[in-house]
């Protein structure tokens, strides 16, 4: 008996340890699974509303949690939305390699951890935009392309950091512009390059999205002017050594 009463403890402490930290959405066996709403948006991870989404699973059930590889299958009854997913599950969370998609439309196929995107993986939004690369904790991070035809008719190709673009990579705009060198937080930081779709290019310093410090501008005749700016504005004036006052330096 105290052996029973021992397991029973030990297990339910197993169950509020693997559950902390989410929502649980259980099958008509009781088998239980973890939700991010994020993840199941528009999913409403509010008590009386998760009444009324339905759960099936078709892989195992390990201390009441889904466990293993298999399909699941989340439908919200209130909204007629269905989502699905085939793939690996651990501890009540999806782990491992799968794919997830909305209402029959594929969103995600790659690797996750702990519920959340994690690793390489496919993005897929059904307005055409779309992410492929580098996960971590949920967001774009690493190496990855990412494509917004609805959204900006832009397109970005380098380094990810904790969703942003962030490090070095290549720019391309709707008007025809792009840029290639470093970004910080998603906007134009550090060096680089950027090119004019009438041919013109200008090569130098970057801040917070804008030209900063000197660079070189070549215009569509290639005709080459050292410039200086300050937060977007041409200086006119350059220090020079000995804190003399210089003109712009052309070539």
């Amino acid at each position: 008996m105290k052996k029973l009463i021992l397991f029973t403890f030990i297990l339910s402490l197993a169950q509020t340890s693997i559950a902390q930290n989410g929502t649980t959405l259980k099958d008509r066996n009781g088998c239980q699974f973890i939700i991010d709403s994020r993840l199941f948006y528009p999913l409403d991870s509010s008590p009386e509303l998760l009444k009324t989404y339905s759960l099936k699973w078709t892989g195992k059930c390990f201390f009441n949690f889904l466990e293993g590889h298999g399909i699941l299958g989340i439908y919200d009854q209130r909204n007629k939305r269905k989502w699905k997913y085939e793939g690996d599950i651990k501890e009540g969370r999806i782990s491992g390699y799968g794919r997830m998609s909305k209402d029959d439309y594929m969103i995600y196929s790659g690797e996750w951890k702990g519920g959340k995107r994690d690793g390489e993986g496919k993005y897929n939004h059904r307005n055409g935009n779309s992410y492929i690369g580098g996960w971590k904790n949920g967001k774009e991070h690493g190496e990855g392309i990412g494509n917004y035809p609805y959204t900006s008719g832009e397109s970005y190709s380098g380094e990810w950091k904790n969703g942003e673009k962030h490090g070095e990579g290549k720019y391309n705009y709707k008007n025809g512009d792009s840029y290639t060198g470093e970004l910080k937080n998603g906007v134009r930081h550090g060096e680089g390059k950027y090119n004019f779709k009438n041919g013109a290019s200008y090569t130098g310093g970057w801040k917070n999205g804008e030209m900063h410090d000197q660079g070189v501008f070549i215009d569509r005749y290639g005709n080459k002017e050292k410039r200086s700016y300050i937060r977007g504005k041409e200086n006119t004036i350059i220090r020079c050594p000995g804190d003399r006052r210089c003109k712009p330096i052309k070539w």
